[in-house]
């Protein structure tokens, strides 16, 4: 019994006639007769009386008839949702992301995407910034909002710059560089710096560095905490000064004194990034999405 057997079945339970029902379904009434036939040899009863005037349920007609509806509103439930999971316009997409430079972005963005595609559900992950990109390799997360440091490192990864970002010089209120109207960078081979740690982002690190260089100096590592929140507290502390992110700022600005470097060399991207090979048909309709927001906003 399948689900073509089923409605030739309940299109002459509803008429009562396999003229009327054979019409109804574009078919021959030889071809519906014989269908039916084949249903009542498979289930091993007669499901209708038929006589040269009518044409009526037998009792497991019945049964079957009052069963039949469900069963065929099941399968075009299962038949619907798997069509919107294939789509994208059903299903889950998850999404990684740094905390600091997408804090109102990233819950404008899946607000508007929500709103064209209500079925899909959305889950985010927070994570620092090399687990974040290990989880998009290894499938945990669809796609990643992050910088753009370590992104060309990787083949199987795709991404596309949404806002510029550069580097600061961060350090507390009470440090006297803090309200200098010009950075004298040869003092700054003389303080103690924290950075994150070289593994977190080698990229940055490098980056970091050689805009250390370009200035004149090398800068004094004496920690490398594992996560920015870390470098911050260093900081706060009294610990050292760094050199970090400007778009951490608008997360972090309290209790530190953020000073941007000027030059290209300082220079990156906050990025949305995924896999090219990634399986989820969400992904590309959330890309679309975000490109219909930037436009718009």
């Amino acid at each position: 019994m399948d689900t073509k057997s089923l409605k030739f079945f309940m299109a002459v339970a509803e008429h009562r006639n396999f003229t009327k029902a054979a019409e109804q379904l574009y078919i021959t009434q030889s071809a519906l007769s014989h269908n039916i036939a084949d249903l009542e040899a498979e289930l091993g009863t007669k499901l209708f009386h038929r006589t040269t005037r009518s044409v009526s349920l037998t009792p497991s007609g019945e049964i079957l008839y009052k069963n039949a509806k469900d069963l065929l509103a099941g399968f075009d439930r299962i038949v619907s949702e798997i069509r919107k999971v294939d789509s994208g316009t059903s299903g889950e997409l998850v999404i990684g992301h740094l905390l600091s430079p997408f804090k109102d972005f990233l819950p404008a963005i899946t607000k508007y995407f929500q709103t064209e595609y209500p079925e899909v559900k959305i889950r985010l992950v927070r994570k620092n910034l090399r687990p974040l990109t290990n989880a998009l390799i290894n499938k945990e997360i669809d796609v990643l909002f992050t910088m753009s440091f370590d992104l060309d490192s990787f083949q199987v990864i795709e991404w596309n710059p949404l806002f510029p970002d550069g580097m600061s010089l961060v350090m507390r209120p009470d440090h006297p560089m803090a309200n200098s109207e010009t950075i004298d960078y040869k003092k700054l081979a003389d303080e103690p710096f924290i950075t994150l740690e070289e593994q977190e982002s080698p990229v940055f690190h490098s980056m970091m560095i050689q805009v250390c260089a370009a200035r004149g100096f090398m800068p004094n590592i004496v920690a490398t905490p594992p996560a920015v929140d870390s470098v911050l507290m260093d900081i706060k502390t009294g610990f050292g000064i760094a050199i970090m992110p400007t778009s951490i700022s608008s997360y972090y600005k309290h209790g530190l004194t953020f000073i941007e470097l000027e030059g290209d060399d300082t220079k990156f991207f906050e990025a949305i990034a995924w896999l090219k090979d990634n399986d989820n048909p969400t992904v590309p309709l959330f890309l679309s999405s975000l490109n219909r927001f930037l436009a718009d906003n």
